[in-house]
């Protein structure tokens, strides 16, 4: 079974006073990291995503702001779905993600 890593940090909301757990960048198994928009971040968005147990233990983790936690995720069929294309490619909503940087060559 194929996964992912998610990077989870808790940011400001739209309100300046609240927090809001966002979802940052994608990291593959092969170390190529994506971004994701910021208008793309905010959990709510990531249904699928906020089905899994995983999530289930970051949002009892009580991140402070500007505080993050990076996990491996394991993707069943939805989840691959919604961040995987037919290609392989990393995809959010039927975007191609941006890759942050390459893995670091040996």
């Amino acid at each position: 079974m194929e996964k992912l890593r998610f990077e989870f940090v808790m940011k400001a909301a739209a309100d300046k006073k609240s927090n809001a757990l966002m979802v940052t960048s994608i990291t593959t198994p092969d170390g190529e990291i994506f971004d994701i928009p910021a208008e793309l971040q905010e959990v709510s968005l990531h249904t699928e995503l906020m089905k899994t147990d995983i999530y289930k233990k970051i949002k009892n983790t009580n991140l402070k702001r500007n505080q993050k936690r990076n996990v491996w995720i394991l993707l069943n069929a939805e989840l691959k779905a919604a961040y995987i294309d037919e290609g392989g490619n990393i995809q959010f909503r039927d975007i191609f993600l941006e890759e942050k940087w390459g893995p670091t060559p040996k």
